[in-house]
């Protein structure tokens, strides 16, 4: 921190600083664990994402991407849930 005369402060006890703001992390071990895993897990995407988005832009390009099949989705019985219903009647206009 800077004086009004203009002269800073020496820290006092950086290693005694250090060592109490360790032990206050290490009571939430857990906590850090996870956010280290998620942390490196997205930069580790972040990183593949482009490379995986190039190889498919190129297999697609040159004709030799394999789509996905869509039968198992179909063999699922869905219906549509009341909200959708209501909202679709608001939003679409009535048949005439």
């Amino acid at each position: 921190m800077v004086r009004p005369n203009g002269k800073s402060e020496k820290p006092r006890d950086a290693k005694g600083t250090l060592r109490r703001l360790l032990d206050c992390l290490m009571g939430r071990r857990a906590a850090l664990g996870v956010i280290l895993v998620l942390s490196l897990g997205g930069n580790i995407l972040s990183l593949l994402g482009p490379k995986l988005a190039g190889t498919a832009m190129g297999a697609a390009a040159a004709g030799t991407a394999r789509l996905p099949t869509m039968t198992p989705l179909l063999r699922l019985p869905i219906r549509p849930l009341p909200v959708t219903r209501l909202l679709t009647a608001m939003l679409l206009p009535a048949p005439t």
